[in-house]
């Protein structure tokens, strides 16, 4: 607790040193309550939810596959969204004069009978059963019955608190397989809730919002109902050390109660420093983390991130101090922690889409080295990697080594493609299915450019000596075999498109003095997406692509960018 504490104290702001002397008071006394005690081993959670796109048809998975996840070493699933309690609540239970319409009716009952078997298959496999829950969302009759369209969200109001437990108390009354549920206030999704309407007001306030809010989640549903509830910090208090103190300390430990932080500080980018939050204040947390990443390709091609996630990035060194925390595995050494929570699937939208099985190699690794990590955290993430690559791969030997090596080169390839080890530039310039305009800043030093650039270039590099890496195992299962080599082609051809847009983007500034080089790289360009378009034709399997020159020629994509060079020329 002495080193933590002074990791985290010179960080604070000079007028919030008073509350923080008081955190520390508040945070010793209660280091000998059974709530705040450190987690027996075999309670820690260790939770997989597969992130669905919202709006779109579920992802043909097998990690949707309850008896697979207990297999890998989960003991309980979150359910997400749109698979939620919440969204088949018979209201009528509570309140008889609700007006409900025939179509609503039918939605909630199918609604119902589509969770209720889920929830039963997932409880038969040996599983907890949870769902991540969007507050505050109700039904637009209920919404209308009470008349608190204007209200409903803001916590603070009565009426919003009355229907909020209400809420609980029904969901879970009528839906006894759920074990907790996952709350969620930094954003609300409606894409697959014709009928519900959500809100939140003030999402970042301590005092008007989130603790009054977990309060009552505590109250009803920890205490009451003895199930457990784990609160999101995700937009809304994940970065501000202040406010998470403010809350750790406005509301009482429970041994149901769990905060849910993501390992890295806004969404899951490469680059995005190690959360702040994570170990400290007084309650439980569970670790997120993101095995399928939107910001990297989504498994189309392989980023390893388990080995980063437990053992720090290698941008950490250059963007955080040494005494800051920077791993998992030091959050595993503190009090708090109290397990993992991994996406095996999904998070953004739209693509690239995955074939179930085999091209969802990437993420089954992830996903594996991660929950053995969390099943003993006491093994190496290497050893459990090793296992993984053995057990389910096959390989051994020299095939072994050359797996791990590219495992680990494919977590340098991606950050200095997407970004850069010292976090100069954005990786908001490429997500999903799309690529972007470069975001090259002609405000840079000559120093920062060119090593924005040579990223790149590096980047490029590294990929083909992963494709050269692939070449050279030998899979006893040819369809693993098949689906590494595809994969790690796609991102090769993929990286190589991106280095030459930055390299045009590069000189795109002094265009008259440039010309000739730009119109040879925009031939390079042109032939890359040739290559690229190529390997899915050849490859039926293959991964869905990013978005190609004919379907995205915006301003702010890559293509569009590229072409308004081109006609410069």
């Amino acid at each position: 607790m002495t080193v933590f504490i002074s990791k985290r104290v010179k960080k604070l702001k000079s007028n919030h040193i008073k509350s923080w002397i008081i955190s520390i008071f508040s945070i010793v006394l209660t280091l000998g309550a059974i709530a705040n005690a450190a987690v027996e081993p075999e309670k820690m959670l260790r939770l997989d939810m597969v992130h669905h796109n919202p709006g779109e048809a579920q992802f043909d998975s097998q990690f949707n596959d309850p008896k697979l996840m207990k297999e890998m070493g989960y003991n309980g699933k979150v359910f997400f969204l749109f698979d939620s309690a919440t969204l088949a609540i018979n209201w009528q239970k509570y309140d008889k004069e609700i007006a409900i319409s025939a179509e609503e009716q039918k939605w909630v009952d199918d609604k119902r009978a589509e969770i209720n078997a889920k929830y039963n298959e997932a409880k038969a496999a040996g599983l907890k059963i949870y769902c991540m829950s969007d507050l505050i969302l109700l039904p637009k009759s209920v919404i209308k019955h009470y008349g608190v369209d204007k209200t409903f969200g803001d916590v603070s109001n009565e009426k919003t608190q009355e229907l909020l437990r209400a809420q609980l108390r029904l969901m879970f009354g009528q839906f006894p397989q759920l074990d907790g549920i996952v709350v969620r206030i930094g954003e609300t999704y409606l894409h697959n809730a014709p009928f519900h309407k959500g809100s939140i007001k003030d999402k970042t306030d301590a005092d008007k919002t989130i603790i009054p809010l977990m309060q009552i989640l505590r109250e009803e549903v920890c205490v009451k109902l003895g199930k457990q509830v784990a609160f999101r910090t995700w937009w809304s208090f994940d970065v501000d050390l202040n406010t998470y103190m403010a809350v750790s300390n406005g509301v009482e430990p429970h041994e149901n109660l769990y905060i849910s932080v993501k390992h890295c500080e806004g969404d899951f980018q490469r680059g995005n420093r190690f959360s702040k939050v994570l170990g400290a204040g007084r309650h439980k947390q569970i670790v997120e983390v993101q095995c399928q990443r939107e910001y990297s390709g989504k498994g189309a091609y392989p980023h390893y991130i388990a080995n980063g996630v437990i053992n720090g990035f290698e941008e950490y060194k250059y963007m955080m101090s040494p005494d800051e925390m920077q791993s998992v595995a030091e959050v595993a050494k503190t009090e708090n922690f109290a397990g993992l929570w991994t996406w095996s699937r999904g998070g953004g939208w739209g693509g690239p889409y995955l074939t179930r099985g085999y091209s969802e190699i990437w993420c089954k690794l992830n996903a594996a080295v991660m929950v053995g990590w969390a099943q003993d955290t006491s093994r190496s993430e290497e050893e459990i990697f090793n296992e993984f690559a053995s057990k389910e791969l096959g390989l051994k030997g020299d095939d072994l080594k050359r797996f791990r090596k590219l495992a680990l080169l494919s977590a340098d390839a991606v950050v200095r493609g997407k970004r850069d080890i010292r976090s100069k530039m954005t990786c908001w310039w490429t997500r999903d299915q799309t690529l972007g305009k470069p975001p090259i800043d002609y405000k840079w030093s000559k120093e920062d450019r060119d090593f924005v650039i040579e990223q790149k270039h590096e980047s490029d590099r590294i990929w083909s000596k992963i494709v050269v890496l692939a070449d050279k195992i030998n899979f006893p299962d040819p369809g693993y075999g098949k689906a590494v080599r595809l994969s790690c082609r796609y991102g090769q051809r993929l990286y190589h498109i991106s280095r030459l847009g930055f390299d045009i983007a590069n000189l795109a500034d002094n265009i008259d003095g440039n010309r000739d080089r730009i119109k040879g790289l925009i031939a390079e360009y042109d032939k890359a997406w040739q290559d690229y378009i190529q390997l899915k034709a050849d490859n039926p399997e293959c991964p869905s692509l990013y978005n190609t020159p004919d379907k995205e020629n915006g301003n702010n994509s890559m293509a569009g960018y590229i072409n308004s060079i081109r006609e410069k020329m």
